[in-house]
């Protein structure tokens, strides 16, 4: 219970992690007023989160003891949750699809991840 428990946790956080820096660059090079968010920067700001999602679902089913896939559409669920939960906040200069898509390309890219990592391995659940 405790190695599924990290493996979820784990790959969350090294997703939140990748995210978060890869936001900052991406703010930094692409946005001049940070009150004004141009298409550039969403574009790049979704890839990097899709990357940054699937890393995290690889991670999952990498640390995942059995049932790889189980853990990693946890993480999924996970992301989608929290993804709900933030819709509450609006962030200034954000348009109001990019929550929505977000959430769904966390989750997509956390799914992916973990089914590389079992493509990869040959494993099959």
């Amino acid at each position: 219970m405790v190695k599924s428990i990290i493996a979820v946790v784990a790959g969350y956080a090294a997703m939140a992690i990748l995210v978060i820096i890869t936001t900052m660059l991406a703010a930094a090079f692409l946005l001049n007023d940070p009150n004004e968010v141009t298409s550039a920067y969403l574009v790049v700001n979704l890839i990097l989160s899709l990357i940054s999602a699937v890393v995290g679902g690889w991670i999952t089913a990498k640390l995942a003891p059995n049932n790889k896939k189980r853990h990693v559409q946890i993480l999924a669920g996970l992301i989608i949750v929290l993804g709900l939960l933030s819709l509450t906040q609006t962030l200034i200069g954000q348009p109001v699809w990019y929550p929505w898509v977000i959430m769904l390309i966390g989750a997509g890219g956390a799914l992916y991840g973990g089914k590389y990592y079992e493509k990869k391995n040959n494993i099959s659940n």
